[in-house]
């Protein structure tokens, strides 16, 4: 499933002074300025609007004007002091642009933050009496108390102190499944969306990570705006332009990273890069054996790295567009600090014996986190390895040389870490995006595809060598 690009148009850089995220396990005290005077809007009142699939709105809680055009939906976690820090600008938000901003608010308690999900649940016992915005704010600014007495018992006195039923509040607070069914779904969907930090605001799709200055969600919200006012151009109804925003600031988003991903192959090209030719050996994991490639993309990695395990799809991804036109070679680089990486090499290498070297691999990146001797064995007898020359080959003296070759090619191309790539040569490191690849394979492509022209009997490794070597000579010094 693709996941919502998080890289909007325009958007500052995030720093941690901004952002609950990772090991950020911060619990300063925060105070909370007095939200807006806009009441919660009841699910009930809601437009009859075509739902995002996307960035559904469900019938989590919302302030501001129900039929709103701008929808800034926020993922938070209330023990997060950015979040609290947040509330301030998004209250500023619904004042200024009256009839104009809604506020969906979804929950993302952070694990390193022992609060956050219990006073998610307080909110939510709250919302049954609609005081969930007066619970938000009173926790937010008592996020010192919050750490101090745990979130039950803050809740509970908050309760008394915003006029709610008490007796009634502890009676939803007791229905502790009921209110997490709700906040499990907001969880869910920031991981299909690939949020992992708090704050983080979708403004009709498009992304603002962080607490960040009012201008930054001004100009989201003249953005998400103008977005609108194009699809009332275009006829689209009211009730759809949500939806279709969404979809727009992807599209747009999409397009951004893209040319953000040729700008920088344009200025790594520029940067005299390391280009350097990779011999390739039969006996070496190899995707496209024939003649027709035009690109040799050669990947030194650790089974045992997750960054390694990161990039996958991407290659997968590129593997599936440019077919026979693209020729991916695997070469082992176990890191000595990963304990089983030198034998998950093994474990390729002799699955290799019996062709499922490419699908021992992927095995082995699926379950990476259980990587084991006894994993090892496990997925060789799920595919179907003849265990007992499997279990000779792992052991054998053979593997080891095998795999000790590679890594010493890689020490001597340079390679000091995992993933690392030379395509034609060019060296790449790290696990890069998709779109950084695809400007570098695109570029490259072109070149061969002239030296086909000038000399139509280079083929295969012939015509992988004169690229590397047509690509050190254009940025020699």
């Amino acid at each position: 499933m693709r996941r919502f690009p998080l890289a909007p148009p325009n958007q500052p850089s995030m720093f941690a002074s901004v952002f609950c995220g990772g090991l950020l396990a911060l619990t300063l005290a925060a105070g909370c300025a007095s939200g807006p005077r806009d009441v919660q809007t009841p699910a009930e009142l809601a437009p009859q609007w075509v739902e995002s699939e996307l960035v559904p709105l469900g019938d989590s809680p919302r302030q501001g004007q129900a039929d709103a055009p701008v929808v800034i939906v926020e993922f938070s976690s209330l023990q997060c002091p950015f979040s609290a820090r947040a509330r301030q600008t998004t209250a500023e938000l619904l004042e200024r642009y009256p009839g104009q901003v809604q506020l969906v608010y979804k929950h993302l308690p952070l694990e390193f933050q022992p609060q956050a999900h219990p006073a998610a649940r307080v909110a939510e016992a709250a919302a049954r009496q609609e005081a969930f915005w007066p619970m938000v704010e009173s926790l937010y600014a008592s996020q010192r108390t919050l750490a101090e007495r745990g979130a039950e018992s803050t809740g509970r006195e908050l309760a008394g102190r915003i006029g709610l039923d008490e007796g009634e509040f502890a009676e939803a607070l007791g229905a502790g499944d009921e209110l997490d069914v709700r906040i499990a779904r907001d969880v869910a969907l920031a991981q299909k969306l690939g949020i992992s930090g708090t704050p983080t605001f979708l403004i009709n799709g498009e992304p603002v990570l962080g607490a960040q200055p009012l201008e930054v969600f001004e100009d989201a919200v003249a953005r998400a705006l103008a977005r609108d006012a194009t699809l009332k151009e275009q006829g689209v109804a009211s009730s759809e332009r949500y939806a279709r925003s969404v979809e727009l600031a992807q599209v747009q988003a999409r397009q951004q990273q893209e040319e953000e991903a040729r700008r920088r192959a344009e200025a790594e090209r520029q940067q005299a890069p390391q280009i350097t030719y990779v011999p390739v050996q039969g006996d070496e994991l190899i995707h496209q054996h024939g003649e027709a490639y035009l690109v040799t993309l050669v990947e030194f990695s650790s089974l045992q790295c997750p960054f390694c395990a990161r990039v996958v799809p991407t290659l997968t991804r590129l593997k599936e567009e440019y077919g026979e036109t693209l020729r991916v070679v695997y070469k082992h680089f176990p890191l000595n600090f990963q304990e089983h990486s030198e034998l998950a090499a093994r474990a390729v290498v002799a699955a290799s014996e019996q062709n499922q070297g490419w699908e021992m691999r992927d095995a082995i990146y699926a379950r990476q986190r259980e990587l084991s001797p006894e994993l090892i064995d496990v997925l060789a007898q799920e595919l179907g390895l003849d265990m007992d020359a499997f279990s000779a080959a792992l052991a054998s003296p053979e593997a080891a040389a095998r795999v000790a070759r590679d890594l010493r090619e890689g020490m001597t191309l340079g390679v000091r870490g995992t993933p690392a790539f030379f395509v034609n040569g060019v060296f790449l490191a790290g696990a890069r995006p998709y779109e950084q690849f695809k400007a570098l394979i695109d570029h490259q492509i072109e070149q061969a595809q002239e030296l086909r022209q000038a000399e139509p009997e280079l083929t295969g490794e012939e015509l992988y060598l004169r690229a590397v070597e047509q690509a050190q000579e254009q940025n020699a010094p």
